[in-house]
């Protein structure tokens, strides 16, 4: 007899959490910032402080304007979490 194919849990669902974050945040983190996040490999569950300014903008094309935003849009989801 067959086995069924059965579809996986929900939580089994990868989650797109730079794309959650970004859209919770959109007045701060635009769509290319987004793109530069995903490319650089950041989650909203890392301190952007953990990444120094200089790697941010000569690894990942993070300028200090966008660096802010980030920080902000950071600080302010760690606020709501608490």
């Amino acid at each position: 007899m067959p086995v069924p194919i059965t579809s996986p849990a929900p939580s089994a669902v990868p989650v797109d959490a730079v794309g959650q974050f970004s859209n919770n945040y959109r007045y701060l983190i635009t769509p290319v910032l987004e793109g530069k996040l995903r490319t650089s490999g950041w989650l909203p569950t890392t301190d952007p402080d953990n990444i120094s300014a200089e790697d941010w903008q000569t690894r990942y094309g993070v300028d200090a304007s966008e660096l802010a935003k980030l920080k902000e849009a950071y600080a302010w989801q760690r606020a709501m979490n608490t």
